[in-house]
């Protein structure tokens, strides 16, 4: 989507940890003559803004710098607990005061939603956990817990919405809307026709993503408030994956 965001914005600034991911994306930029984006490979797992100028982890005087930032299923990946609000922090550091991110993440209930729908359907879904009466083990509940669920056999971190608005306002963003982002049964189910839906899946409600979009307080704002405590952690931020600056 980064020619449609092209159109929008004065410039914007891409990244993903995947070299081979990058070369594609910079090949499609290429061939449509677009000038305004930038694309290039940066670890989700580093810290970002040193004093050193080096592009992997961009100089501090990036720092704030950009209106708006967009992560798509970016914080998703399972492990330390920390991780994703080392990564939500990176995005509060990376937008100036009053700037927003716009997130969008797994849905939990979604997720148990259509895992119950298909397993009344006798079909099987991207979800295997508790399907058929079969118990999970212990390593999968212990998942369970955590928000974690294999989708299509990948690991996958999934959010309650308090969840992560309890996870947005521990680094100090600002939850300014929240809504559904509703797709196709057929896509849920990785199917090639709407045809091979089970017909009593078709006429449900549709499975969803959650789309939180953040706004970091304004300078006067942040002053009355005091200064964010999650930022003392800055030795452990990550990336972000888009970063506009507005026309």
């Amino acid at each position: 989507y980064l020619h449609k965001l092209a159109k929008h914005f004065q410039q914007v600034v891409a990244y993903d940890l995947s070299p081979k991911l990058v070369a594609l994306a910079q090949k499609e930029v290429k061939n449509l003559h677009i000038t305004n984006v930038q694309v290039s490979v940066r670890d989700l797992s580093q810290v970002w803004y040193r004093l050193e100028p080096i592009s992997q982890f961009g100089h501090l005087n990036e720092m704030e710098s950009y209106n708006f930032a967009v992560l798509t299923n970016v914080l998703i990946a399972p492990g330390d607990p920390n991780l994703h609000q080392r990564m939500l922090l990176n995005a509060y550091r990376s937008v100036c005061p009053g700037g927003r991110v716009l997130c969008i993440v797994p849905a939990w209930e979604s997720a148990l939603y259509v895992n119950m729908r298909c397993d009344e359907e006798k079909f099987e879904g991207p979800y295997s956990v508790g399907v058929g009466g079969q118990k999970p083990t212990r390593t999968e509940g212990a998942d369970v817990l955590k928000g974690i669920l294999r989708r299509s056999g990948v690991r996958t971190k999934h959010y309650l919405e308090p969840e992560f608005r309890h996870l947005a306002a521990k680094v100090g963003l600002q939850v300014e809307m929240c809504e559904r982002v509703e797709y196709s049964w057929r896509s849920e189910l990785g199917l090639s026709s709407d045809c091979q839906v089970p017909p009593r899946l078709q006429d449900s409600p549709l499975p969803w993503d959650w789309l939180f979009l953040l706004q970091r307080p304004g300078s006067e704002e942040t002053k009355r408030q005091g200064s964010n405590p999650a930022l003392i952690q800055s030795d452990s931020e990550t990336r972000l994956p888009t970063l506009f600056q507005n026309k």
